[in-house]
């Protein structure tokens, strides 16, 4: 009768490798009677696999560190089963099934002669993935007694960098107010590797607005395997006190945090928060010979204000709206005047100020969008 036993070929260090680590090393399967492991004689208990018996054989790599790096970023584990033939006759190989989309059984050999020995390598996809990873892929062996073979590969992925903050922040600040943030670095490495150093490379901001800071703080060793590097991270973007709807000095920042030859970049999006609220923010207005357009637009703010003052850079448009009237919403009407011939379609642009009594945003500012047609 033909039996699945399984022996480990005897190897140093992690059973299988990380993809960009050196090439995978093999563990054997052997068909038919007992085969020593590690230097014992051990016979390999039977899978449950639902309704017939069928064998295992599973690789822990331990540790998998990854590198957080375009060049060297971890993106599948692999390892390479071998599998001897020892019976009388052919042994047939085919997938069954994986445990996830994530998991490829790869079979290099399908039809294995008796004597002979083939390959299948495990894939599992690590992209993005930390903690415990375990995954396995079934085959079809071609046996009747024993009919599954279940090849398990697992590992503990461990990133060398990582920020406790979204990758991409959206802040708006109010003007006049200042934004503050804290988060940390963290960066995990071997022990046996060079001491790396955390590190951030933050961009120069003329206006002195934003301002970002790293605190290393700390350092310690987990499970007398890998030392961890613990910094914390300060942000600080300020608004100025006056501006104007909706041309702001929004902008971005990247920070770019390194920890050896891993990095990480962290990015800010930032907009001021504005106390008024134009809805719509931007106005069309297509005009034909001899019509007039206009446009409701609506202020909003949580505070009462007035409208002090209304003002449009140039005499094709005008503005209407209840002024020195205290209220949270406004309604305020954009009108383009009347347009004579058209010899082919244009477009102009012009803009309508809209000038309040509140302190933090003294003026709105309104694009408009006139469009000639025939």
């Amino acid at each position: 009768m033909v039996f699945y036993n399984f022996t480990p070929v005897p190897q140093s260090g992690a059973c299988a490798r990380a993809a960009g680590m050196p090439a995978p090393r093999a563990t054997s399967v052997l068909l038919f009677g007992m085969v020593a492991v590690a230097g014992g004689c051990v016979k390999v208990s039977p899978v449950d696999t639902g309704s017939k018996d069928g064998w295992e054989e599973s690789c822990d790599l331990g540790r998998v560190f990854t590198s957080e790096n375009e060049d060297r970023k971890l993106t599948s584990l692999t390892h390479l089963f071998e599998i001897r033939n020892d019976g009388s006759s052919v042994l047939t190989l085919t997938p069954l099934g994986t445990s996830c989309g994530c998991t490829t059984p790869r079979i290099l050999r399908e039809h294995i002669r008796p004597g002979e020995t083939g390959q299948v390598e495990l894939l599992v996809e690590a992209a993005g993935r930390t903690g415990r990873v375990s995954e396995w892929g079934l085959l079809a062996t071609g046996v009747p007694d024993r009919p599954h073979l279940r090849l398990v590969l697992s590992a503990d992925v461990v990133p060398r960098l990582e920020l406790t903050y979204t990758p991409r922040a959206t802040v708006r600040v109010r003007p006049g107010q200042t934004w503050r943030h804290r988060f940390e670095a963290r960066g995990r490495q071997p022990r046996d590797e060079p001491r790396a150093e955390l590190r951030l490379a933050a961009p120069r901001d003329a206006d002195g607005l934003f301002a970002a800071r790293l605190d290393p703080t700390d350092r310690r060793t987990i499970d007398g395997a890998y030392d961890l590097s613990i910094a914390v991270v300060e942000l600080r973007l300020s608004c100025p006190e006056q501006i104007s709807y909706p041309l702001t000095p929004s902008g971005t920042q990247v920070l770019r945090f390194t920890f050896g030859e891993a990095f990480l970049e962290q990015v800010i999006v930032w907009e001021p928060d504005f106390p008024i609220v134009a809805a719509p923010p931007k106005v069309f207005l297509p005009r034909k010979p001899g019509a007039v357009p206009s446009h409701t637009v609506r202020l909003e703010a949580s505070e009462p204000f007035a409208i002090v003052r209304l003002s449009a850079t140039s005499d094709e448009i005008s503005a209407t709206a209840a002024l020195n009237e205290r209220s949270t919403t406004h309604e305020l009407i954009v009108a383009a005047g009347a347009a004579g011939a058209v010899e082919r379609p244009s477009s102009k642009r012009f803009e309508v100020v809209v000038t309040t009594d509140m302190p933090a945003q003294e003026s709105v500012r309104i694009p408009v969008l006139v469009l000639d047609a025939r």
